[in-house]
């Protein structure tokens, strides 16, 4: 390698060449081989061995300068390279989306004749349907109209019935209306009657209570005068008997005045009983007709409600 170095650059200026002339009459061959080269070599001094390391190493950077530099070059190409491949795809990209969007297109238009057609055919399948039920529904219409004629009929025969029927239930119970006032009248006269017999009654049970308390007030005092004076414990109980003796007495007296009181009593209340229970009974008569004349009405809205709904377009009305 250094023999190659030392032929380019004529650095062997200082070595005596020998004399291309002969000698003794002998023709000299110039040799050209290793040996030769490594003998020069050899025979070079160290400041020339340095100058050609120096050379070498010089040379050997510029070649690695230039191979970096060709590196260089060649990643900008490459990145440019990419730069334009990208950008490529891309563009293939948006056009692989607008081809794909042509194609659905397309698609949604075959699609779009053939939903056409199913649908035309399932309209002609619905307007036949459509007339088959307006038949049934004409039909249908001519029957209502039949029953509506037969159910004016009996409304009319039950709406004169129920009108004379109400009347005369009307003037019959006002008549036991004004019976049923007398009767009350009456009845309140003898109410008034045993107002004043129960008053007396009860003026006498409060003078019976009024005796009832003092002979309690009495009986206090007799157990207080017991703790004190427990010798007249006899005569105390002695004349505590004798006064629950005069209060059952008057018990007694007491009981038998109402049990004929009761007794007075007895036949008017019984009276009044059956007055009231008549009243009663006409209240609810009274009542039953007042639900026979709501249901009446009803009747007569739900037929207004049927005839609105049976109305059908392309028929005079009922």
């Amino acid at each position: 390698m250094f023999d190659s170095y030392a032929r380019r650059f004529n650095v062997f200026t200082e070595i005596i060449e020998p004399d291309p002339t002969p000698k003794h009459g002998i023709k000299h061959i110039p040799q050209k081989s290793l040996y030769a080269d490594t003998t020069r070599f050899r025979r070079l001094t160290t400041k020339q061995k340095c100058l050609i390391a120096h050379v070498e190493l010089e040379e050997f950077k510029n070649t690695i300068n230039r191979a970096k530099d060709q590196l260089e070059s060649e990643l900008l190409q490459y990145t440019s390279v990419l730069e334009t491949f990208n950008l490529d795809l891309k563009d293939i990209e948006s056009r692989r989306c607008a081809l794909k969007t042509v194609m659905r297109k397309g698609y949604c238009l075959r699609l779009g004749t053939y939903t056409a057609e199913a649908l035309i055919q399932n309209h002609e399948k619905n307007m036949i349907n459509m007339s088959a039920e307006i038949e049934n529904l004409k039909m249908k219409s001519i029957i209502l109209t039949q029953e509506r004629r037969k159910l004016k009929a009996l409304l009319r025969t039950r709406s004169g019935k129920s009108n004379a029927l109400q009347e005369v239930e009307i003037q019959e119970g006002k008549i036991l209306c004004n019976e049923a006032l007398e009767k009350i009248a009456e009845l309140n006269q003898k109410i008034y009657k045993l107002k004043s017999l129960a008053i007396k009654a009860q003026k006498a049970c409060n003078a019976c209570k009024l005796q009832l308390s003092a002979s309690t007030e009495k009986g206090d005092r007799l157990a207080k005068e017991t703790k004190q004076r427990i010798d007249l414990c006899a005569l105390l109980k002695t004349t505590k008997k004798e006064a629950h003796k005069k209060v059952n007495d008057e018990m007694n007296m007491h009981a038998e005045v109402l049990n004929a009181a009761e007794i007075y009593r007895v036949p008017t209340v019984s009276d009044f009983i059956d007055s009231v229970l008549e009243r009663k009974i006409l209240d609810r008569k009274i009542k039953m007709q007042n639900r026979k004349l709501s249901l009446a009405k009803k009747l007569a809205t739900i037929t207004r409600q049927k005839r609105c709904h049976c109305f059908i377009p392309g028929f005079p009305p009922f």
